[in-house]
């Protein structure tokens, strides 16, 4: 995560080396050995995914409210 409003050129540069960094095989190796699971869900697609989280509409916000307990 950044900070909003952070240059576009930035957050570029960032998720680039993000997912190079997930695809190092050292760096997977590593997390094979402590069983740990790697898989890149790249910035543009948690982008995307945040924005269609905030624009629910009053209705489906509650209805997740009940279904979560809260």
């Amino acid at each position: 995560m950044i900070s909003p409003g952070t240059p576009q050129d930035h957050v570029k540069t960032l998720r680039a080396a993000f997912a190079k960094a997930l695809n190092d095989a050292d760096l997977l190796a590593e997390a094979k050995k402590k069983t740990m699971e790697v898989d890149l869900i790249t910035g543009e697609e948690l982008e995307a995914l945040a924005k269609e989280v905030v624009t629910q509409t009053p209705e489906i916000v509650n209805r997740m409210r009940k279904l979560l307990g809260e």
